[in-house]
């Protein structure tokens, strides 16, 4: 239930709107969080990439010496290991904060939009109150875990 409605939410005038309010700031609340996603996931691709980039140096250096290759292939895994680290250690854990909380804000978000003809009706809001929300509303995704 939304604010406003009855079996267990508040009653008042405004419950609506403080609660539409409170969900896109904790929407916006979790863009850095979103942002250091991000450079993880660039960072553990520039890895992967490093990694076969190592590996075709190292044989392409073979004429260099017969150690290159083995240099290119241990550097390689290394890079490889180290992308793999920070997916486990770092990206799944943000990934899953994240979206838990993208869940949670959704879930609000669904109830509100489940409420607002009613509250806006029994309200007597203005066409262009009804429009402002609808198009704030509209801002949110209809389903969590864009990552």
């Amino acid at each position: 239930m939304v604010a406003g409605e009855r079996g267990g939410h508040r009653e008042q005038r405004g419950g609506f709107e403080e609660d539409l309010v409170k969900a896109e700031r904790r929407f916006t609340a979790l863009e850095p969080e979103r942002g250091r996603l991000r450079r993880l996931l660039v960072l553990r691709a520039v890895g992967a990439i490093g990694s076969a980039a190592a590996l075709v140096l190292g044989v392409a250096a073979t004429g260099a010496g017969p150690l290159w290759p083995v240099v290119g292939a241990v550097a390689a895994g290394a890079l490889l290991v180290s992308a793999a680290v920070l997916g486990r250690v770092a990206v799944a854990p943000l990934r899953s904060r994240i979206q838990a909380e993208e869940r949670a804000v959704l879930r609000e978000v669904d109830r509100l939009r489940e409420t607002f003809v009613r509250v806006s009706v029994r309200e007597q809001w203005s066409q262009e109150q009804v429009r402002h929300t609808r198009q704030r509303l509209s801002r949110f995704p209809v389903e969590a875990g864009q990552y």
